[in-house]
This record gives structure tokens, sequence and C-alpha cells, in this order.
């Protein structure tokens, strides 16, 4: 299902004593996706509705590590391919949001993936976010106090990670950091079809702009709207094989 659901968190201790913050989000669902002409910094302009699964979701757990000892990162779950390093979103969040507030990196990340990476549906960018939300409720201020800084660290890490740091169904535009949320009347149920394959966004865009930046066909979702996507038919040549798929659906 998707629908009126968001960010699911709890603070805890662990047995050390050290305090713990987690959040959880299913995974992203872009029900709509109008892509725009070629920018100058590189990106696109987007216009896209987008809701948030119940399930695949990523967990996310913060905790305050002792002092000098840098941050570290955990992965459990679908972790293939997955780097631990500084090549994570995550681990990035952690640093440019310590940068932000000159403050120590001194966190421990552990992510409990259940969200296939490479599957369209923001797997990194929902882990990212949900350390930023983490790393904001250690620093016992209110979501209000500290929002600004996390939207402007969520931006400069990815276009998706925004929305995911909102955590709700919005319409999003610009390179992905304009949200207005919006408010589903009820759940609705999906369909979630995974590949065993992962497919490289960047590929994708590449191949819109090679194919002359072709428009998705539109149809009526009910609640959800006008369903579109715009990337469909790059995707479909980038893998054939998902066009071999979405015809069997």
């Amino acid at each position: 299902n998707v629908g009126p659901i968001g960010l699911d968190s709890f603070g805890r201790r662990d047995s050390s004593g050290d305090l713990m913050n987690s959040f959880s989000l299913g995974a992203k669902i872009t029900a709509k996706l109008k892509v725009g002409a070629l920018r100058t910094d590189g990106f696109h302009d987007i216009e896209a509705r987008v809701v948030f699964a119940n399930a695949p979701a990523e967990a996310v757990t913060v905790t305050q590590s002792d002092p000098g000892t840098g941050i570290s990162l955990e992965l459990a779950g679908i972790t293939d391919g997955v780097p631990n390093d500084d090549g994570n979103l995550a681990w990035r969040a952690v640093a440019l949001f310590a940068k932000e507030l000159g403050m120590p990196t001194d966190f421990a990340v552990r992510i409990n993936k259940q969200i296939p990476p490479g599957a369209g549906l923001g797997g990194g960018s929902i882990d990212a976010a949900l350390t930023l939300r983490s790393l904001a409720a250690l620093q016992a201020k209110e979501w209000s106090q500290i929002a600004n800084i996390a939207a402007r660290v969520a931006a400069d890490i990815g276009s998706d990670v925004p929305v995911c740091l909102h955590g709700g169904s919005a319409d999003v535009s610009g390179r992905g950091e304009k949200i207005e949320p919006i408010l589903l009347p009820s759940p609705v149920p999906i369909l979630l079809v995974i590949p065993r394959f992962g497919v490289s966004t960047p590929a994708v865009y590449q191949c819109f702009d090679e194919m002359g930046m072709p428009r998705g066909d539109s149809i009526y979702g009910g609640p959800l709207g006008e369903l579109r996507n715009d990337l469909a038919l790059a995707a479909f040549s980038v893998e054939p094989e998902l066009a071999q798929i979405a015809s069997a659906v």
C-alpha cells in the first residue's frame, strides 16, 4: 500500500548507555515523472508525484560514538554492491551535516537495507535522509530548529534526498528540492515488481538526452492522479529486459 504514511521513529539508549535514534521509511514510488530540458548545471528540472510504500522499507539507526572515532557504517539486509565507506550516501550525510553544524563526525550508522539497490525505489536516498533525521534528533533540538540545515544538506547529497527527508506524499519540482506535501484520501494498493537486476540512473538520463527527451505515455491512476514516466523509454533502451517485464505485467 501507498498512502497517508510517513516516517517512523524511536529513540533509546543502547546497552552501554549511549544515546541512539532510529528512523524507518518505505520505498519511494514515483507515480508521475515529467522531465524537462537539460539545465546549465547538468541536471534536469522535473515535475513528479512521489508516494512511499509500506514495504519494502529501510531502517537507519545512528549512535553517538566516542570522541575521535569518526564515522562508522554497518550494513545489514540486501547489501550486495552497497559501499560501506564514503561512497555511501548515508556516510556523506554524516560528513556534511557535521560540517554544517561545526561538530565532530563521531557517529555510528547502522542500516537495515530491504530495498534492493538500483531498483529505482530510492534506497540510497532514503538511507541518507533517515541518517539526517537521526542526526537531527540526537541534537536534542526541535525539528523546526534544524530542518533548514537538514534540507540544505539533503539537496547537496542528491536530487531524491529532499523528498525522502520530507518522508510523505508530495509533488516535487525543480531539481527535486521543491516539495509540496499532498494528502492521499486513503491507502492505495499497488503491485511492486522488482527485477533481479539494477539500472543506473545516470545511464538512463544520458540515454534520455541522446534519444531527444521522449515523453512518456500518460494514464489516469485514480487517487494517484496522472501516471507517467518520461524516462521509461530510455530505461528500456539501457536495459531491454525491463520492457519485457513491463509488457508482461
